[in-house]
């Protein structure tokens, strides 16, 4: 006897797909981010997204042209002019120190350091309680590179700065990101115990070892290829991401960190292990935390 096919089987595996390219063209075209399957959105931006539309798939997930429009009058042409002095020799003192070697940034002057400089310069009189701060630029300078409208660049960056609440990773004080390796030394003190222990004994936070890190959500310091990758999940998971990818490194690497001591273990933490993870695993495996959560994807069936 031939066994009918289970509708609900073969309903749960297409839900479960990415998204092809002709979906996210249609999606990008709607542009509404509430009747899109979070759980299909998720694992096609683990899968990988077109190149092409990475800037177009960008602006839907920030939701930046809803402000572009809202904001329409000229006001990100009025946020460019004025800027304080200080802050001006500030961002002008950075802008080579954005993504050097990058094409679009490595001439003086060049349309990408306008571009930054531009945008830099909006925000830091659009949010002036946190003005500019070191590590925005490469946040900006990813935007730049692939959403090619300034204008819609910069309020994407809004976004993130404020429904991402990233800007209190810029806050005197720094409370997300304090927050966040909070969070993190939790999981890791729980999961594993000795990895925990080994790392107090050797008198190392994990604040000074990934804060740079956690700052630019690995856009300084890591393979640009692999960065819009994470940053690609970012956009969607927000501050999860940084948690889990954190732990999922140090869990990976727990043995090797566990021979190590005083400078050398801060040097490995600090630089080394990051890019050992990203050359030695693929990217599904350091996401496979996002793959296997079971309470995100029951929500979605439900």
């Amino acid at each position: 006897m031939i066994k009918p096919k289970n509708p609900t089987r073969n309903s749960l595996n297409s839900r479960h797909k990415g998204f092809t390219r002709q979906e996210w063209n249609l999606i990008i075209r709607r542009n509404d981010f509430d009747n899109v399957s979070k759980l299909r959105l998720r694992n096609s931006l683990i899968s990988g997204i077109p190149e092409e539309l990475r800037g177009d798939i960008w602006a839907f997930l920030t939701r930046a042209s809803q402000l572009l429009q809202q904001f329409s009058n000229g006001v990100y042409s009025r946020l460019i002019e004025n800027i304080d002095p200080s802050v001006s020799n500030i961002i002008q003192k950075d802008l080579h120190r954005t993504f050097p070697e990058h094409l679009l940034f490595r001439e003086k002057g060049g349309i990408g350091q306008q571009k930054l400089c531009n945008i830099l310069y909006a925000y830091a009189n659009y949010d002036p309680d946190i003005g500019y701060c070191q590590g925005m630029g490469f946040i900006v300078g990813c935007l730049i590179i692939h959403i090619n409208q300034e204008e819609l660049a910069f309020w994407a960056f809004v976004q993130i700065m404020f429904e991402y609440n990233w800007r209190l990773m810029f806050k005197q004080g720094t409370p997300k990101l304090i927050n966040m390796i909070n969070n993190t030394t939790k999981t890791i003190k729980s999961r594993f115990p000795d990895l925990s222990k080994h790392i107090d004994e050797n008198d190392l936070t994990l604040v000074s070892c990934f804060a740079q890190y956690m700052i630019t959500i690995f856009l300084y310091d890591t393979p640009f290829d692999i960065s819009v990758r994470i940053f690609d999940l970012f956009l969607l998971e927000g501050e999860k991401l940084m948690h889990r990818l954190l732990s999922k490194m140090l869990e990976l690497k727990r043995e090797k960190i566990l021979e190590l001591q005083g400078v050398e273990l801060y040097q490995f933490l600090r630089g080394r292990m990051v890019k050992e993870c990203f050359e030695e695993y693929h990217l599904s495996t350091l996401f496979s935390a996002f793959r296997n959560d079971q309470e995100f994807e029951l929500s979605e069936l439900d």
